[in-house]
């Protein structure tokens, strides 16, 4: 699962990926076992590192089965903001989306000072929230992420961090509060929304200034 991790073209590339050929080569190999490799977020270049990649290390042709990014239950709304008008918007919407029915939200921040700077707020004014970010024990990650599967916290305001694996059924809206690193990370984070196949909505509040702010996440993130 989550295949496209393996690829170099991928989003979030990850090395130990590679040695699973080698793990079924030495492991398996008489016969080779059937091999499904799944995930949500491929582009072409993306794909045909992956058939590539099985093609040369087990001499296996993956049959394509593309099931397409469409899901025609989603709401997507760009919103023009200033950064001091993004909580007074995020409130608002957790009110219209959730005041009268159930389910959970998730606000997707840049920064994990953001991530608890708007939990914070949010909880303030009378939510069951809690902030998700790489910082956390793993025992709270744990917590915190059942906690919301299960309804006690109805908002959870998170980094990228948090996602990955977790299938809560009932979230009615995404929110960004800043912009996504890449069009691979928005879909990912956005799908987080009506995975029951009811109407969600997903929301990205826009302020130029974000731009930057990724623009320098991006270059701090690189080895020289």
């Amino acid at each position: 699962d989550e295949a496209h991790c393996l690829s170099k073209w991928g989003h979030d590339f990850r090395t130990d990926y590679l040695y699973v050929s080698r793990f079924i080569r030495e492991r398996y190999s008489d016969p080779l076992p059937p091999v499904a490799c799944f995930t949500a977020t491929a582009k072409p270049d993306v794909i045909e590192d992956l058939s590539e990649h099985f093609r040369s290390e087990l001499g296996i042709e993956l049959t394509q089965f593309a099931g397409g990014h469409a899901r025609l239950n989603l709401d997507y709304e760009v919103v023009s903001v200033t950064k001091a008008e993004k909580p007074a918007h995020i409130l608002e919407l957790l009110k219209v989306e959730l005041g009268s029915i159930g389910g959970g939200a998730v606000v997707f921040a840049a920064t994990r000072k953001n991530a608890e700077t708007l939990s914070q707020i949010i909880a303030a004014a009378g939510w069951a929230c809690a902030h998700f970010h790489a910082g956390l024990e793993p025992g709270s990650k744990r917590e915190i992420q059942q906690n919301f599967i299960s309804g006690a916290l109805r908002v959870i305001v998170a980094t990228n961090a948090f996602g990955m694996g977790v299938d809560k059924s009932d979230v009615r809206v995404v929110i960004h509060s800043d912009i996504p690193s890449s069009l691979e990370n928005y879909l990912q984070e956005a799908g987080r929304a009506g995975r029951d196949g009811d109407p969600a909505r997903c929301v990205l509040l826009f302020d130029e200034e974000d731009v930057e702010r990724q623009f320098g996440l991006s270059s701090r993130s690189r080895l020289t």
